[in-house]
């Protein structure tokens, strides 16, 4: 699924708080949906600091998913990490015509301009580069084995993490 035809993610100014590849499911044909909405919550919840919805205890940045370096246990859920990680994200796409200087250069420009969005619509401009529009994309991985030796490691890190206390002594699972 090319990046331009995943569905927004902020519709109705909802913080999805957990954006990242593995948690965008590809549909049937072009079709894209975005799942795990565990840490979502409205714009307007986080702008009222007493409802202010945050990571849970032991949720860990994680350069692999892409996660914003605020994006830890107990920090405040924003908007700017959900614009970092799909920025991030990203990059785990490359040209399918890589021979066409030209695009391939369009693609790198928009890649590097996304490092510097703040907003939802600032990377949704970016991607509606004209020349970009029927660009046709890939996972820069070659083999679904790969991914799934690179989940295996990410959840792996990300259950260690949430099965321990504050103080680093592991938890009994409920």
């Amino acid at each position: 699924t090319a990046p331009q035809q995943w569905p927004p993610v902020h519709n109705d100014r909802v913080i999805h708080g957990d954006v990242h590849l593995f948690n965008v499911l590809k549909l049937e044909g072009d079709a894209a949906q975005w799942i795990d909405f565990d840490y979502a919550c409205t714009l307007e919840e986080q702008e009222k600091s007493e409802s202010q919805r945050q990571y849970p205890q032991g949720f860990s940045q994680n350069a692999v998913l892409g996660r914003h370096l605020d994006a830890v246990g107990a920090a405040p859920i924003c908007m700017e990490h959900d614009v970092h990680s799909f920025a991030a994200m990203l990059n785990h796409y490359q040209l399918v015509n890589r021979s066409d200087d030209e695009l391939t250069k369009l693609w790198e420009d928009a890649l590097e301009e996304l490092k510097t969005c703040k907003s939802m619509d600032a990377v949704m401009k970016v991607l509606d580069v004209e020349n970009l529009s029927g660009a046709e994309f890939e996972l820069k991985y070659e083999s679904s084995e790969a991914i799934k030796r690179l989940l295996n490691v990410v959840f792996e890190r990300e259950r260690k993490y949430c099965t321990e206390s504050p103080e680093g002594s592991p938890q009994t699972p409920a």
